[in-house]
């Protein structure tokens, strides 16, 4: 038996060609929070009048939930949810209403879309985006898979694909798997490719960058 055991990260970016850069976090929960050395790397960390541990978000069997930690949550006067409850702040842990806005202060609101069936990963929105202190074009929470892909169903979407993949995680590994079906690939090819960190891998057009996402 070994004596040290790596760990397992839990945030990640994933950098795809003609796409863009996406912070993928494993972890079930991940706490929103003003800028802070030292942070877990699942912390999304959001320039703005936040506290360190503002808000967390957890996925769990009914989907997710929002929790106030340290901070004022609100829905969001421009939300798409019932009136009367526009403005309203949080009491305390609540189910997440999907495509619904909260405000979390200075004007900074988040948001939550599952947009595919075939898993509960999850969207994470932040507006306006260019508070993110670690710049990306999108944040997905992961649940085993996401899917990458022109379609609406896309957590990521990649508008030159002519078809839809799945980014599958486990313990720590990842692999990207489809029938893509790009131009030049025949129309039941399948593509099985490991995605190591911190090494570029192609095939056909699409090329992927991946590493962890820390301190």
């Amino acid at each position: 038996m070994s004596e040290t055991t790596q760990a397992i990260e839990t945030s990640y970016l994933l950098r795809i060609d003609r796409v863009g850069s996406f912070q993928i976090v494993t972890e079930p929960r991940v706490m929103l929070g003003g800028p802070q050395s030292g942070a877990a790397p699942e912390t999304i960390q959001i320039l703005g009048p936040l506290s360190r541990q503002h808000a967390e978000i957890r996925r769990g069997g009914n989907g997710y939930r929002i929790e106030p930690v340290r901070g004022a949550v609100r829905l969001a006067a421009d939300s798409i949810a019932e009136t009367q409850h526009q403005g309203s702040l949080l009491a305390g842990e609540t189910q997440c209403r999907l495509k619904t806005a909260y405000e979390l202060a200075g004007g900074i609101q988040c948001r939550l879309t599952v947009p595919s069936p075939l898993c509960h990963s999850a969207r994470l929105q932040i507006d306006p985006v260019d508070r993110l202190r670690k710049p990306v074009d999108g944040i997905v929470l992961m649940d085993r898979l996401l899917v990458l892909g022109p379609g609406v169903q896309s957590h990521i979407c990649c508008r030159h694909w002519s078809r839809s993949g799945v980014l599958v995680y486990q313990q720590g590994e990842f692999l990207f798997r489809s029938p893509i079906g790009l131009e030049g690939a025949g129309e039941g090819e399948k593509i099985d490719l490991q995605l190591p960190q911190r090494r570029y891998v192609h095939i056909d057009e699409i090329g992927f960058y991946l590493e962890p996402l820390s301190e």
